[in-house]
């Protein structure tokens, strides 16, 4: 590229600049089924991968109010409470890899009454669904 001034110079040609064009986020479903009480649940997970391609490491994140607290979880691991209104996990090294049509499991045992909802997967927002 080139800039010309007013009197109608030309500049010396500018380098050239790589542009890497980032995947789509993964398309994903995510059926929950969750055992609830006054103060707390129990939530089991089940996440498909409904795009073509696998998705290879991923992290999950959905609304978790600032006062919930997670009591146990398995199938992933806590990342961070982003905003402290979001909780953030990733994958295990069992199941980093989610084939096409394939799932994943996880759950949780947490405080209070928000359940898992605005479910995203590595930045692309799942349709969820009780079982």
């Amino acid at each position: 590229m080139q800039a010309r001034d007013e009197a109608g110079h030309l500049s010396p040609l500018s380098a050239p600049i790589t542009v890497t064009t980032l995947p789509p986020p993964p398309s994903c479903a995510v059926r929950s089924v969750v055992r609830q009480w006054p103060d707390g649940f129990v939530a089991h997970l089940v996440v498909e991968n409904t795009g073509s391609t696998a998705v290879n490491g991923w992290t999950m994140t959905w609304r978790f109010w600032a006062g919930q607290q997670v009591q146990g979880i398995w199938g992933a691991k806590t990342v961070d409470r982003l905003n402290n209104s979001y909780l953030r996990v990733g994958n295990t090294s069992r199941n980093a890899v989610i084939p096409p049509g394939g799932t994943v499991s996880l759950g949780l045992v947490a405080t209070g009454t928000q359940l898992p909802e605005e479910i995203t997967l590595n930045g692309g927002l799942c349709t969820v669904a009780d079982e």
